[in-house]
């Protein structure tokens, strides 16, 4: 998926769920223009995370991948953002496109506690950016089942509407319980290599 250029956020806090299919090179974000911002997997752990801060799995501060073919939440709080001028993506970026299913983005201002982190975690349960008790800095948000009327993935908040680029295989769940979709049914769809997953 790619938006247009993110403005200068300065320091923010990315919150989203993820389910991943394979262990090796894999880009999960990337925000380029006056500096670039990238979050990747290498191998189980994460490689890069160019913008700095802290990263979180599943409510603790740890940059293990967790395992494969089940939901884990990620926060990256007191990470940079400064697009002025280039693009972003999600799910691919600088060739390495991601392997598995990435859902209830969003990039809120400012750097998240411990307390913002477990909150939004939620025991395991996605809970909707714009209830959490910071949403007064939500920015952007990309919600899976939201489309406008041009067929773009709608960013709620912030306006940076995020279209499919390339030929590859996409799966837009409308939200996730405990490794479930909104409507209840498994997401447990495997992506075969073929590419992102959004």
């Amino acid at each position: 998926i790619t938006t247009p250029a993110l403005p200068s956020l300065g320091t923010c806090t990315i919150s989203f769920w993820y389910w991943r299919d394979y262990s090796y090179h894999q880009n999960m974000f990337r925000s380029t223009g006056g500096s670039t911002t990238n979050v990747q997997w290498g191998g189980s752990n994460l490689a890069a995370v160019g913008g700095g801060g802290t990263v979180y799995r599943d409510n603790v501060a740890q940059i293990s991948s967790g395992d494969h073919n089940t939901w884990h939440h990620m926060v990256i709080a007191g990470i940079t953002i400064d697009g002025t001028g280039g693009s972003a993506t999600i799910g691919n970026g600088n060739g390495f496109k991601f392997k598995g299913l990435i859902d209830e983005f969003s990039i809120f201002e400012g750097t998240w506690d411990t307390d913002e982190i477990a909150e939004m975690y939620n025991s395991g349960s996605p809970l909707n950016a714009s209830d959490h008790s910071d949403s007064t800095n939500l920015k952007h948000y990309w919600r899976n089942n939201q489309l406008d009327s041009s067929g773009s993935w709608e960013d709620t908040i912030g306006g940076k509407d995020g279209v499919v680029t390339g030929s590859d295989t996409i799966f837009l769940p409308e939200g996730i319980t405990s490794g479930k979709d909104s409507q209840g049914f498994a997401c447990n769809i495997k992506q075969s290599g073929r590419g992102s997953a959004w």
